[in-house]
C-alpha cells in the first residue's frame, strides 16, 4: 500500500494544469494587469503574448500613450493562471523592473495595450463559470469580460501633447 501513495500523489498533481510563466518574473503582485482567457489560450498563445509585449511596436505604442516619455530598459513576463475550483483562468503581466509604481499613467497605458493584445491573441470562447445573479438566480452574462477593453488612457501631456524626454519614474 505504501508504494501506491507516491504514485497517487503524482497522478493527482498531473491531473490539473499548472501555472505557466514566460519571462524571468513569476511574481505578478503589485499591479492589476490581468485578463480572463479561454480554455484555448495555452502555452503557444502565452509565448506569442510575451514576444508581442516585449516588441518594439508595443514599446512605441506605450511611449506614445505616456506622452513620449522614454522607458528605461525593462522586460515583461506573462503568467497563465490556470482554472481551479476557486480561480478563473487568467493571464497576468509583470514588468521588471517595476517602473509602473507611483505612475498611474504608465499603469493605464500598459494595461490598455496588454488587454488589447490578449484579446487579439485569444480567439476562443469565454468560459462559462455558471455565475448567477444573487437577487434573481438567473445566469449572468459574463462574456463582456472577454470582449470589453478599458478606455484608451488620456494622460495629461504637458505642452498640448508634446513628447517629453524625461524618463519614467523608477521608484
Amino acid at each position: 500500500m505504501k508504494t501506491w501513495i507516491p504514485l497517487l500523489l503524482v497522478l493527482a498533481a498531473c491531473n490539473g494544469e499548472r501555472n505557466i510563466t514566460v519571462g524571468p518574473d513569476k511574481d505578478t503582485s503589485g499591479n492589476y494587469w490581468g485578463r480572463n482567457v479561454s480554455k484555448q489560450f495555452a502555452e503557444p498563445q502565452l509565448q506569442s503574448l510575451h514576444k508581442t509585449m516585449n516588441s518594439a511596436a508595443v514599446d512605441a505604442e506605450i511611449t506614445a500613450l505616456i506622452c513620449g516619455k522614454k522607458l528605461p530598459q525593462h522586460e515583461y513576463s506573462v503568467t497563465l493562471w490556470t482554472e481551479g475550483e476557486y480561480r478563473e483562468r487568467i493571464v497576468r503581466l509583470q514588468m521588471t523592473p517595476r517602473l509602473y509604481q507611483d505612475d498611474e499613467c504608465l499603469q493605464q497605458a500598459v494595461n490598455f495595450v496588454f488587454q488589447k493584445t490578449v484579446k487579439a491573441i485569444d480567439t476562443g470562447p469565454p468560459i462559462d463559470y455558471g455565475y448567477k445573479d444573487p437577487l434573481t438566480g438567473k445566469p449572468l452574462d459574463t462574456s463582456k469580460i472577454m470582449t470589453d477593453l478599458p478606455e484608451k488612457p488620456q494622460c495629461g501631456c504637458a505642452g498640448a501633447g508634446e513628447p517629453s524626454d524625461a524618463p519614467v519614474h523608477q521608484g
